[in-house]
């Protein structure tokens, strides 16, 4: 085994940054399976990049006692070759769990953006379709540089008579696909503040924002160093397994970086009270109150004498939920439209229903009955051919409604 202070470093980044990222990706399966009960497909991509870190750091560890880390005239020949064989080997565990984490946030945003705002979404579209390709397109680089004479990538005996593409050819692809998801972190970054922050939110919403910014910058600035670099990655003229290391921190520090702000909108659910139907407080109870509308479980008499609220007093109870969450005056949404649909049901007491019969007997007489047959529908109200009412029923043709 051949150890050093500089591949050990990554070794540290690497492990710890993926037990930071379990326990948020494990906290936000159990909000949204405990709280929401909801386990959607975003949620599943994230996993499969999470679960695409563990080879990674496993096989970057076998790199690692091979002498990934030290310099290259310090290593046998045989060490540089297993060193950089699984370095290779690693490459799409590098590439998939990035790519895989914003995936999994653009159908998050995707999901949350208000209806009829195509610019945010067809923003989120193109950027996650293109950055899809350019990640696939630089690993099937990767692999396919020398064609088939994967070996040459790493044992030098294979690669003096195998054909490979110039080494200008990865340093170029590579800067490209860093440079573009650096562009996707700051754009999943700015898409979110300008929903959220529109909004008349508590303190803590703000807070999971702040943090949510805070590692998208991470992200893009990690991927802006490891696009940096890409210029030492030419085997021929450089310390290879030396430079290498720092090449992959970089990688590491972006992946974790990206599937844990994607992973901390799902974590709100375990800030909230257990109170309604997961929010805080008063918001999330119910602002209908039926007690005042019947004397005994939802049943009134003819002799009871119910109390109702005043216009003002439903006025703000119905209003309750939706000012703590956008405050009195706010109007995030202007094209939007609220709906708000209450049924109530009453019943009365024997006497009273045969009254209300005899009274709707009454009202049928002034139709007659082929019509109530054909054209009218309970509840409604005729109306003549010139478009008058008639006097004294309940009815109004079907057709017209």
């Amino acid at each position: 085994m051949v150890s050093s202070t500089h591949g050990r470093a990554l070794l540290i980044v690497g492990w710890f940054g993926l037990g930071i990222s379990f326990g948020v990706v494990a906290l936000r399966l159990y909000a949204r399976f405990k709280k929401v009960r909801i386990i959607r497909a975003d949620d599943y991509v994230m996993v499969i990049a999470w679960v695409n870190t563990l080879p990674q750091m496993i096989i970057l560890s076998l790199s690692y006692t091979y002498g990934l880390g030290a310099h290259i005239d310090t290593l046998s020949q045989y060490n540089v070759s297993q060193a950089l064989k699984y370095s290779f080997i690693s490459t799409a565990f590098s590439i998939l769990p990035g790519t895989l984490a914003r995936l999994s946030f653009a159908m998050l945003l995707l999901r949350i953006i208000v209806p009829g705002d195509y610019a945010k979404k067809y923003t989120i579209w193109i950027a996650s379709v293109i950055q899809l390709l350019i990640n696939a397109a630089t690993m099937i680089q990767i692999y396919a540089q020398c064609g088939p004479d994967i070996a040459a990538n790493w044992d030098q005996a294979v690669k003096a008579h195998a054909t490979c593409q110039p080494p200008i050819v990865q340093t170029v692809l590579g800067a490209a696909q860093s440079a573009f998801n650096s562009t996707c972190d700051l754009l999943f970054a700015t898409i979110p503040a300008l929903i959220i922050w529109s909004l008349h939110v508590a303190r803590r919403e703000k807070v999971i924002l702040a943090c949510t910014l805070m590692f998208w910058m991470i992200a893009f600035a990690a991927s802006m160093l490891k696009a940096v670099q890409t210029r030492n990655l030419n085997l021929r003229d450089s310390d290879f397994t030396y430079h290498l290391v720092q090449f992959q921190i970089f990688i590491c520090v972006e992946n974790y970086a990206v599937i844990i702000c994607a992973s901390v909108p799902g974590l709100r659910g375990l800030l909230s009270r257990k109170t309604g139907r997961g929010s805080s407080g008063e918001a999330g109870s119910d602002s209908y109150r039926m007690d005042n509308l019947s004397s005994s479980q939802g049943r009134s008499t003819i002799d009871a004498k119910p109390s109702y609220p005043t216009q003002r007093e439903r006025r703000e109870q119905d209003n309750l939920s939706e000012e703590r969450i956008l405050g009195r005056h706010a109007d995030p949404w202007p094209n939007a439209e609220i709906t708000r649909t209450v049924e109530v049901r009453c019943s009365f007491a024997k006497g009273h229903r045969r009254w209300m019969e005899s009274k709707d007997r009454l009202r049928r007489k002034a139709v007659p009955s082929f019509l109530q047959e054909t054209w009218f529908e309970p509840g409604s109200r005729p109306v003549s051919e010139e478009g008058s009412e008639v006097r004294g029923d309940g009815f109004q043709p079907a057709g017209l409604v």
